[in-house]
């Protein structure tokens, strides 16, 4: 049972932006809803069921003063209202007076606490007292009034649906579109031949999230009111909303990374959203412009300061180096905005000098740098860190460095990340120097990416998060991947693992919560 100590209930407000902070900026066209005036003083624009003999629906009433509940017939009902028959108990009921009302709809049970009457009406020979828990026009809340916690609009043109059997009626559907989601809380929109959604009924519904799948959801309205929705009027819902299946969660994350207003993986993290794939919603290429080279500037500057490896007062311009010029920057864009990038150099010659030399004398045995690709400034947004955007980017690398003829690739890293990078392929060198500006020890490593997309030095879940058949495929296709029976029965084993790459990287996302990977 729901218990409603307020006299009346607040309709939904228009979805608020979403906060600005530490990644802002985003801009999209998101669904609003706005009140509409209203009509009758109890029901607004909505006209009212009628309640029939043999409905699950009735009334306990308790007139303020008064010991002991009386039960009185509803006659009609809408989610603003509803309409008893004065029975002779409430005989001496009269307008202003205030009625506790415990409504049963369908399985769901509602006490409102001192509601006032709002009118008394005569109806087909019946004295008719009309109750309203809800406001059936609001002016704009103040900002203290609305809902705490984050809320995620959805883009107009990608809402997610649902359907849902009616509480009371046979054969009866509910069908409906989710406007905006908090962790706990939901905005829907839904056709005003719904009359009997009132505030604290409960029903289950199939909700598709385009793109993503669907859900079963459980909700609980929480206050109804008209609104406008584009060219049509509507009822909106405010309501809780509440899944048993861990992975739904997971779903509605996934869906407000890609189709909200453009939530970092830190924010929907922190609302209790755990993103398995952000790659899914990113645009992968190059640096093509000055303007997106001083964005990249940028990003390595603020990954840098939240590493550690460099102060606060390090500027962008310190971020650039003339070899810059002649290399492939590589970027990961969410909704237009660089969150990540790593820089490629190509040595054009086996004797060309690789930027690591300025630190570190190579060991005997490395192979020829036209051979090489020279990986260096590999920088996340630090709100975009937790998810599969490391192992994705990681992935393009090999893809760039199999497309360019070479088989392998060089980096350095520090010691917190050598097992990150031990995962996707790299090897230590047995190399190492301390960085004269980070004043960090480096170790240098290298991976045999011709050999790494086939499986070697790569256990098979890992394989799989890093996309490794469609780089065993796009190997094959350059050429550079060597002709083996044993490397292709190890890659036709290592797909078998695919299922249980996925299912870990959900366990994993969902045992870790905010720690996220590593990277």
């Amino acid at each position: 049972m729901r218990s409603l100590n307020t006299p009346l209930y607040h309709p939904p407000r228009s979805a608020p932006e979403l906060p600005r902070g530490r990644f802002d900026g985003l801009e999209g066209a998101t669904a609003r809803v706005h009140p509409l005036a209203a009509r009758d003083p109890v029901h607004g624009a909505i006209s009212p069921a009628d309640v029939r003999p043999g409905d699950p629906i009735s009334a306990q009433v308790r007139v303020a003063g008064r010991a002991g509940e009386l039960a009185a017939q509803v006659w009609r009902l809408s989610p603003l209202g509803v309409e008893l028959v004065r029975s002779p108990a409430l005989g001496t009921v009269a307008p202003g007076d205030e009625l506790d009302v415990t409504l049963r709809v369908g399985a769901s049970t509602t006490t409102f606490a001192a509601l006032r009457v709002a009118a008394l009406r005569s109806d087909r020979g019946r004295e008719i007292l009309a109750v309203r828990w809800s406001e059936p026009a609001d002016p704009e809340p103040s900002p203290e009034e609305k809902r705490g916690a984050s809320r995620f609009p959805c883009e107009r043109e990608w809402l997610p649906t649902g359907v849902a059997a009616s509480a009371v009626r046979y054969d009866d559907r509910i069908h409906f579109r989710i406007v905006d989601i908090s962790r706990d809380g939901m905005q829907l929109v839904t056709s005003l031949r719904n009359k009997f959604l009132i505030p604290g009924v409960e029903f289950s519904g199939t909700c598709t999230f385009p793109t993503m799948g669907q859900a079963e959801v459980r909700f609980q309205v929480v206050h109804a009111r008209v609104a406008q929705h584009g060219a049509k009027r509507s009822l909106a819902l405010g309501v809780t909303w509440s899944v048993e299946e861990p992975g739904a969660r997971e779903l509605v994350g996934q869906y407000l990374l890609q189709f909200g207003p453009g939530a970092s993986v830190q924010q929907l993290r922190e609302t209790g959203f755990h993103v398995r794939s952000s790659s899914r919603a990113m645009d992968f290429g190059a640096v093509r412009s000055e303007e997106e080279y001083r964005e990249v500037l940028a990003l390595r500057r603020l990954a840098y300061v939240h590493a550690g490896k460099a102060g606060p007062e390090a500027t962008d311009e310190q971020m650039a180096d003339a070899l810059d010029a002649r290399s492939r920057i590589l970027v990961a864009k969410y909704r237009g905005r660089i969150v990540a990038t790593v820089r490629l150099l190509f040595p054009p010659t086996p004797d060309s000098p690789l930027k690591h030399q300025d630190y570190v004398t190579l060991p005997p045995g490395t192979p020829p740098h036209d051979e090489i690709v020279e990986l260096s400034k590999f920088c996340t947004h630090p709100e975009f860190r937790g998810s599969d955007l490391f192992y994705t980017l990681v992935k393009h690398c090999a893809l760039t460095t199999l497309q360019s003829g070479r088989r392998y690739a060089v980096m350095s890293c520090t010691d917190e990340l050598v097992k990150a990078y031990g995962r996707v392929g790299f090897r230590p060198l047995g190399a190492s120097y301390v960085h004269p500006t980070m004043r960090l020890e480096h170790h240098l490593m290298m991976a045999e990416v011709a050999r790494v997309v086939s499986g070697k030095h790569v256990n098979p879940v890992v394989w799989n998060l890093m996309g490794g058949w469609e780089l065993w495929s796009f190997s094959r296709l350059c050429g550079v991947a060597p002709e083996s029976r044993l490397l292709e029965a190890r890659v036709a084993v290592w797909r078998l693992f695919g299922p249980l790459a996925r299912a870990a990287a959900a366990f994993h996302v969902r045992r870790k919560g905010a720690r996220g990977w590593r990277r």
